[in-house]
């Protein structure tokens, strides 16, 4: 069987929602299916509300395909802010030793003793 280039976005699809379904990267709520799980997530993660109404967003349209399309889009947006949120909390967790570095510096130029 021939992989197509459509074939290979659908396998690469399917392995990030089966990979993201519950959790994506351990840090972020999500649900392929229920947008409004990960704007819970969101909003919990960065304090603000950034959810779809489901009377406004899920119901009335013409072709629920452009419906799943926004829904995938509206994920993949939300990814990329989640993608940096993690990034930044493992830099963050791994700050100790630069802070140390720093007041070690500055009190070696102060010439002071004191938190040695």
């Amino acid at each position: 069987m021939k992989l197509t280039k459509k074939r290979l976005k659908e396998i690469i699809k399917e392995e990030i929602l089966n990979e993201a379904v519950g959790s994506y990267k351990g840090v972020f709520n999500y649900n392929p299916n229920d947008p409004f799980v990960a704007g819970r997530s969101f909003d919990q993660m960065f304090g603000a509300w950034h959810g779809y109404s489901e009377s406004w967003d899920n119901y009335g349209w013409n072709d629920d395909k452009n419906w799943q399309k926004a829904v995938d889009e509206y994920h993949k947006e939300m990814f990329k802010l989640v993608d940096e949120y993690a990034k930044t909390q493992k830099k963050a967790e791994k700050f100790e030793p630069t802070k140390n570095k720093i007041f070690r510096k500055w009190r070696k130029a102060d010439g002071s003793k004191a938190g040695s």
